[in-house]
């Protein structure tokens, strides 16, 4: 046999258990050790937490009711500060207990644990890469907001919000091959262009464990990492029928991918009143949105800032009486509806109507002079715009509402050959269930979805939320029945 030597001693040819220390402060670049997994997982811990608390807040709307009453820097101020302190407090806990539980196991089991140590080194790196780290990823993680969602519901009615996503115009900007695609389904001659192709998904985040994932996100977020893509692409791709057959709302929360449609924001660039971002884009979806419904694009643009000012004083009128305004088909209210559409749109040659507002609107939201002053002169009363308006949506802030919605699909088991129906799927939010009867399935469907909305609207701090439900045939066989809570915000003192 043969010695060997290192720096003049002999090593043993036995195994040994003796302690390797590479990293003296156990922050060394290239160490694999537990100080910086601890570290991240803590960083992703508060800054996840800081992700979640804003989605929830602005899915349900309580985040603009809040910055009627904060600064948009205040509010996010103090969410950073909260939620690092605790992130901070838990990474003390773990410094602090490591040589308590290393001099516990060195008592007890003694051998090599004791030659074992925590440098002072890394008990101070510990907490400055922390707060260094967790500023970063905080600051990159409340970056992207988000504007009202136009769609069309039943009877091609424009819709603006509750679902808060990205301008078209932006995620253009961002991604140049979203424009030409846009640009191309305006010019789309057969089968003519559907306003539901304008919803896009898109990764906001790298990732790179899946396997926390279930099969049909990680599928999705394959699908995302070559670009952002329409979601009726993504779902043809899948082999799926619609968005509520695949349970995005974790990755949605946790701002792994995002969603992008048309907006407010995106007429705001077509009109030249606010054109940061690519207006091609925008024009584009505006063509499509009009082609749809054949109008020529400055009526829709009328329609629709009409059908926002209408809204909104609807929902001041709610606020402030506290009473439900009679849907517009009412039979029972003709007179009712015909006074506020008179007062709102004046269309009698020989009757005035007029509501006068004995206080003043005040505007919170970027776009709220150009929306709001319509409004004042309906309610005959002044418009206020303090100082940095702009930082909450108008709408959301003058109706002083927590909103949530809840959707779940119903559609049809087809038999061997797919020739006869033979049941229903009910699809919720994370589960699929089989039902024989479609109208057992209409009343399930009715009352999960209502308690679902019900639920979420308590959690935002809604008071009181009444909620409604709405059953839409979405094709042949299919429904998709939609549960609305709303209620005004429950603050305290």
């Amino acid at each position: 046999s043969r010695e060997v030597l290192l720096n003049g001693n002999k090593l043993s040819m036995y195994n040994s258990i003796k302690i390797a220390n590479h990293s003296p402060d156990g922050f060394c670049w290239g160490y694999a050790g537990s100080g910086p997994s601890q570290l991240a997982l803590a960083l992703m811990l508060g800054a996840t937490s800081l992700v979640r608390g804003l989605a929830e807040e602005k899915e349900s709307r309580l985040i603009e009711v809040l910055f009627s009453s904060v600064s948009v820097r205040q509010l996010l101020t103090g969410k950073v500060l909260a939620l690092g302190t605790a992130g901070l407090l838990q990474v003390l806990v773990w410094l602090i207990s490591t040589p308590l539980i290393l001099d516990l196991a060195a008592a007890t089991f003694g051998g090599f644990i004791g030659q074992m140590g925590v440098p002072v080194n890394f008990l101070l790196l510990g907490i400055v890469y922390f707060v260094l780290g967790y500023l970063l990823f905080a600051v990159f993680s409340i970056g992207l907001g988000g504007d009202s969602h136009i769609s069309l519901e039943r009877g091609n009615e424009i819709t603006i919000g509750p679902e808060r996503v990205v301008p078209l115009a932006y995620l253009a900007h961002m991604h140049k091959n979203v424009r030409e695609r846009l640009k191309a389904l305006a010019k789309r001659g057969w089968p003519a262009p559907y306003p539901r192709e304008l919803e896009y998904w898109f990764l906001q985040r790298e990732v790179t464990a899946l396997n926390s994932f279930t099969a049909r996100e990680q599928q999705v977020i394959e699908i995302l990492k070559s670009g952002p893509k329409p979601a009726t692409e993504i779902l043809k791709s899948m082999g799926l029928l619609d968005p509520s057959q695949i349970d995005l709302d974790n990755l949605w929360r946790e701002e792994i991918t995002g969603k992008s449609g048309f907006t407010p924001t995106d007429i705001f660039h077509v009109e030249g009143k606010h054109t940061p971002w690519d207006g091609e884009a925008s024009q584009a979806a505006l063509s499509v949105f009009s082609h749809y419904l054949n109008w020529e694009p400055d009526q829709f643009r009328r329609v629709f800032w009409e059908s926002v000012a209408e809204k909104i004083a609807k929902a001041v009128i709610h606020f402030l009486t506290e009473k439900d305004i009679p849907p517009k088909n009412e039979p029972n209210h003709e007179l009712v509806n015909w006074f506020l559409k008179n007062t709102l749109l004046p269309e009698h040659d020989q009757l005035e109507t007029q509501i006068k507002l004995k206080i003043p609107l005040i505007g919170i939201g970027a776009p709220a002079k150009e929306i709001l002053e319509r409004v004042a002169s309906v309610f005959n009363t002044e418009l206020i715009l303090p100082s940095h308006y702009q930082v909450a949506n108008a709408a959301g802030a003058v109706a002083g509402s927590v909103m949530v919605t809840e959707e779940i699909l119903i559609y049809p088991r087809l038999s061997v050959g797919n020739v006869d129906v033979i049941g229903y799927y009910l699809q919720a939010r994370n589960s699929r269930e089989e039902i024989e009867e479609l109208e057992d399935a209409l009343t399930k469907a009715q009352r999960i979805a209502g308690e679902n909305a019900l639920s979420a609207a308590l959690r935002s701090g809604a008071d009181n939320p009444q909620v409604v439900t709405e059953v839409i045939q979405d094709g042949m066989d299919s429904y998709r029945i939609k549960a609305r809570a709303v209620g005004k915000p429950r603050l305290e003192g």
